[in-house]
């Protein structure tokens, strides 16, 4: 008899909060709802976490973003875990975010390696970066500066279009890194990678491009005309991603 009570109230408040919510008519400890279409807070709170109990992994990963917009970033990261222990990887990306920030490094690594093996380029990209980089973060028994790592996850990345891992390969190429080889560095692939940073609007791949046509290297027979014309187009990129810059700064503070 019990159970079938605690069943029958549960039906009933599943049906009226949602109502209650709507139309601001709720009575929140015996007392009248204080103005039109205002909830209290707890009981908009029980509402929204009925919403979310059979919420889709996109649903909980669009409302994590407007919880860690918030400055919520308790909520946000299980929200995002959440939606990433159903497999979403743009969640997977965020909660490995928060890790990272927080100084849980091989947690985050963890994550974007989840997301990295499900194809997610920007996963592959910080995954590749932080073998990159690691000297930079506190030692972990499960992470090392490790360049073929790197080198593997960023070419994946690079190779989906992914705009920094393109701007990293390309300048590896030009100058050395990622542990490439002579071999592997030949004009033919400097000039691909280049070319390629250069369509997705790197400014150093310019300067590079540039650099090549002025000493006549890469394949390339000495032009100071185009010289000139691919370091004007490295300055001018370099004012228009300022002014993106400055305008995304802008759209944070607006947000916040």
């Amino acid at each position: 008899m019990r159970k079938w009570k605690r069943g029958l109230c549960l039906i009933v408040l599943q049906c009226w909060l949602p109502m209650a919510v709507a139309d601001g008519t709720a009575a929140s400890g015996g007392g009248a709802v204080s103005g039109p279409g205002s909830t209290p807070a707890g009981l908009h709170n029980s509402a929204e976490m009925l919403r979310r109990m059979d919420a889709s992994s996109q649903e909980d990963y669009e409302a994590g973003l407007v919880a860690y917009d918030r400055g919520e970033l308790i909520e946000a990261q299980g929200i995002f875990e959440r939606a990433a222990n159903r497999g979403h990887t743009d969640a997977m990306i965020e909660l490995a975010g928060i890790l990272e920030r927080s100084g849980f490094n091989s947690e985050a690594a963890d994550w974007y390696r989840k997301a990295a093996e499900l194809g997610n380029a920007d996963a592959q990209f910080r995954l590749g970066s932080m073998y990159l980089d690691w000297d930079a973060y506190d030692k972990s028994p499960s992470m090392k500066l490790d360049y073929a790592s790197a080198r593997k996850w960023i070419m994946l990345a690079a190779e989906q279009g992914h705009h920094a891992a393109i701007a990293i390969v390309a300048h590896a190429y030009a100058g050395g890194g990622l542990e490439l080889t002579a071999e592997e560095r030949s004009d033919a692939e400097v000039m691909k990678w280049t070319r390629r940073a250069i369509d997705v609007d790197n400014a150093d791949a310019m300067d590079a491009l540039s650099g090549a046509y002025r000493a006549g290297k890469f394949g390339l027979e000495i032009d100071l005309q185009q010289a000139d014309v691919w370091a004007a187009k490295a300055m001018a990129m370099r004012g228009i991603t300022e002014k993106k810059e400055k305008v995304k700064k802008k759209s944070r503070k607006a947000r916040l």
